[in-house]
């Protein structure tokens, strides 16, 4: 009975937390820490201390870049690369975006090309509902193998011990979202009427809401930002060979035991490090880092990881055996049950690091295999079912014919049909990988 209680009041505090948005999450999440350890008398169980560290060196390299004029010019990089191929920007845009949130860890980044994308679709006369969607959807899919985003720092910190690595998780994973938003993107660019036949679209245009399509002004790149650049990349690098070889990390004997520098902690120095050196090489003024829309929202997400992830590791860690025992009795090797779980949290919670906080540890708790929970960690995209992400309402604002936006029966949405394409085809895509990888 007092399982349930529990149960109760973390599952309340997560969807409270949730639906509040932004560093609520973290906070209802520390509340429900307290009345687990005040009212049910819990002993904490571990704080997020390592996922916290790599988030925080991310942070903090990522949002030195934008000071520095990086992303401005990997910006005006992508907007040229998507008007040489016009015809192709259903396919071309998922690809782009993918590859902003692989290097800069946030979906929120890629949003800066998607008015980009608006005008070329429109200048083509492609309906842009299809590249937006999909737009968003290879921005959000790529967050699960990014080596730069919360979700895989969780992944990775809880599966090191398993023998599981960084280049482990981004050599089955990347793969998966590019051939998935491939398959996705052929099916979405046949989907809905073409442009000239869209009711919303025809009724803009003859009411003169609609402007014809503009030429978008170039961006002004700082003197700086490919050195910023260059040295972002570097660190990435940096940060995957030694994620992938654990064995190139300093040592030390400790108490007869050769014990390696942790991947935690590799990661967070590598990221302060190069954030450092892109300071002085680039003259970055320190001001200008905290003041950017990356260092708010990183730091929103370290303060919603910690609390959640913590409040769900006193609950596991205190009923361990509870859950061993039920899963055993009644869902023994149930791969697929796990999967579904991991789904309805991953949609629920709308945010991957969340998601990935709370299922990873679960799965290692229910003694499932750590490959097949690399497969399954594409499935903390979930927040594409329910239209309620703040990068949804962007997209939809984003395009001016009104072709993109929710239906009225809500699940109806632009992005319902690319979303479950694209996810779950990436799981499938997974479970080859790992045949290949481990």
């Amino acid at each position: 009975m007092l399982i349930l209680l529990q149960a109760v009041v973390v599952i309340a505090c997560i969807l409270i937390g949730s639906r509040l948005g932004g560093i609520a999450s973290g906070l209802f999440g520390g509340f429900g820490l307290g009345i687990l350890v005040f009212i049910f008398n819990l002993q904490p169980g571990s704080p997020p201390v390592n996922i916290v560290l790599i988030i925080c060196g991310i942070i903090s390299l990522s949002s030195t870049l934008y000071a520095a004029g990086g992303l401005d010019y990997l910006v005006e990089l992508a907007a040229k690369l998507l008007r040489k191929n016009p015809k192709r920007i259903t396919f071309m845009a998922p690809l782009v975006t993918c590859l902003f949130s692989l290097l800069c860890g946030s979906s929120y980044v890629a949003l800066a090309v998607f008015p980009v994308i608006v005008e070329i679709a429109y200048k083509e006369r492609i309906r842009p509902e299809r590249p937006i969607s999909m737009a968003l959807l290879g921005a959000t899919q790529a967050l699960t193998g990014s080596p730069m985003s919360a979700a895989t720092a969780v992944i990775v910190s809880v599966l090191t011990v398993y023998g599981v690595t960084l280049g482990h998780v981004m050599l089955v994973c990347i793969p998966s979202v590019v051939l998935a938003l491939m398959l996705a993107a052929l099916v979405v660019s046949r989907h809905g009427v073409e442009l000239e036949n869209d009711p919303e679209y025809r009724r803009r245009v003859a009411s003169g809401e609609l402007a014809p399509a503009q030429e978008m002004k170039a961006i002004e790149v700082k003197p700086k930002a490919k050195l910023g650049v260059l040295l972002f990349l570097l660190a990435i690098v940096m940060t995957v060979v030694f994620g992938s070889m654990p064995e190139l990390l300093p040592s030390w004997t400790v108490k007869g035991k050769l014990v390696h520098l942790s991947i935690p902690y590799t990661i967070t120095l590598i990221m302060f490090s190069f954030a450092a050196i892109m300071v002085v090489l680039c003259k970055v003024k320190p001001g200008k880092i905290i003041q950017s829309s990356i260092f708010s929202s990183g730091m929103m997400a370290v303060v919603s990881l910690f609390g959640v992830a913590w409040m769900c590791d006193t609950f596991f860690v205190n009923n361990k055996a509870l859950f061993i025992e039920f899963y055993q009795t009644y869902f023994s090797d149930s791969v697929w049950l796990y999967a579904v779980g991991f789904m309805l949290i991953s949609v629920l919670i709308a945010s991957q690091g969340a998601a990935t906080t709370i299922a990873i540890p679960l799965g290692t708790t229910l003694a499932i295999h750590a490959p097949y929970l690399v497969a399954l960690f594409p499935l903390a995209n979930g927040s594409w079912f329910l239209p309620i992400s703040g990068n949804m309402f962007a997209a939809i604002a984003m395009d001016r014919t009104g072709t993109t936006g929710i239906g009225k029966y809500l699940l109806n949405h632009s992005f319902i049909l690319p979303g479950a394409l694209t996810c779950f085809g990436t799981v499938f895509f997974s479970f080859l990988m790992i045949t290949l990888v481990f």
